[in-house]
């Protein structure tokens, strides 16, 4: 038999369709009887759509989780108090406020801002890890498949879809003094991306990514939802509404081959410069509305640390003075001051661990001594009330001490008075 012109290593010029068994033109991009696209053609769009995958570079993922470190690093030095603590558990809800965490109250008084900032700010230090983990795991997927530009203004979009269904969810429950804060929402949108980008190009992506894609992003998805309903203080309304904002973004905003990138260069680059002057804008504001935030903070650590100061007063009041007979009694008005410092330090909000336990101290003593001033007794007052004046003298100095260490990181310095008593 003559085999000239049958050479194997050369491209059969016909093929057999999968789908219909006609034979076709290997050359067909599809079949000319079925309509369904070629093997070759197939696995040469695979090819090329790999490359892209694997050839635009990560550049936003990386910045976002920068500044979103940098974000909760700044707020753990504004919120004052020791500052590793600060860092394990997050800023306190005042400080969240000022650095533009979601808030309904505010969002109603017109600062529109808080739809985006939220998403660049965390409450603790293993909420902003575990994000910043599931955040490079998608965002980079979602980033090669759109490019920067694109990827951001998903990212920024979804963020404030989140956003907006968490005001909605805290207007549903009346709830106008919550805050909420978190790149949740933004991560939940970038999810929805992929799952509803997974479905849309379902017929052109290759088998193994698109399994991929599946068996990893729809159980993290339902996973995440879960633990969102189960756990009382997640915001799953804007994980929920960062989902959908997500998906829906997925439909409008169609994929582009990194081969076509240069005729969006210029697109591109417009798209950047306004999602960052947006962001820049977000926390302009943010800023200028931190003032009376911060100020309310400052307040509250003031009264609180009024309130152990006058605690300290009342208690000094009930102990006899030098020289007092044996049988001195304090005055009425100065053991009912013992009851009125107790109530208003047990109505005291403490800034850190620290004075906390010193507001806590500070009633146990008010307690006592109360206790003593009002069983009789035989013996001499003044020995029955020494034990409560030497753990004073131990919640004082530790009082003191604070105020030389941390006072400071809340606007508060000891001054030395005229009776050489320490105050503030």
């Amino acid at each position: 038999m003559d085999n000239e012109g049958l050479n194997p290593s050369e491209p059969r010029p016909y093929i057999v369709c999968p789908n219909c068994g006609q034979l076709i033109s290997s050359q067909a991009p599809t079949c000319e009887y079925c309509g369904a696209t070629s093997p070759i053609a197939q696995q040469i769009g695979e090819q090329l759509f790999l490359h892209d995958l694997f050839s635009r570079p990560i550049v936003v993922a990386p910045i976002l989780i920068g500044v979103n470190v940098a974000i909760y690093l700044l707020m753990t030095f504004v919120a004052g108090g020791d500052f590793f603590q600060t860092l394990m558990s997050g800023a306190d809800r005042l400080t969240l406020l000022a650095f533009g965490a979601q808030n309904n109250e505010l969002l109603l008084q017109g600062q529109w801002f808080r739809l985006i900032t939220p998403a660049f700010i965390h409450i603790g230090l293993l909420h902003i890890l575990l994000n910043s983990y599931v955040f490079w795991s998608v965002g980079t997927i979602v980033e090669k498949l759109y490019g920067s530009a694109r990827f951001l203004a998903i990212y920024l979009l979804a963020a404030a879809g989140g956003s907006f269904a968490s005001f909605l969810n805290h207007s549903w429950k009346h709830d106008l003094i919550g805050a909420s804060a978190g790149a949740s929402g933004a991560i939940f949108g970038l999810f929805g991306v992929v799952a509803v980008f997974s479905f849309r190009y379902h017929s052109e992506l290759p088998p193994r990514f698109l399994q991929a894609l599946k068996s990893g992003v729809l159980p993290a998805i339902a996973i995440n939802l879960l633990l969102g309903f189960s756990i009382r203080y997640v915001d799953n309304a804007a994980h929920i509404g960062g989902l959908l904002t997500g998906g829906l973004l997925a439909l409008l905003i169609p994929y582009v081959s990194a081969r076509n990138t240069r005729r969006l260069a210029q697109t591109d680059k417009a798209i950047l410069a306004v999602c960052g002057l947006v962001v820049l804008t977000s926390f302009v504001l943010a800023y200028r509305h931190s003032s009376p935030l911060l100020d309310k903070r400052f307040n509250k650590v003031k009264v609180v640390l009024q309130n152990i100061e006058a605690a300290d007063d009342a208690m000094v009041n009930v102990f006899p003075p030098d020289g007092a007979k044996t049988d001195w009694q304090p005055s009425p008005q100065s053991v009912a001051q013992l009851t009125v410092a107790e109530i208003a330090l047990e109505k005291s909000t403490a800034p850190d661990e620290k004075t906390e336990n010193i507001r806590l101290e500070m009633i146990r003593l008010l307690k006592w001594q109360q206790q003593i001033v009002s069983q009789p007794d035989s013996s001499p007052l003044v020995e029955r009330l020494d034990p409560v004046g030497q753990d004073l003298l131990k919640t004082r100095k530790a009082y003191i001490d604070w105020l030389k260490t941390e006072g400071a990181k809340f606007g508060f310095q000891l001054q030395e008075r005229s009776d050489s008593q320490n105050k503030k």
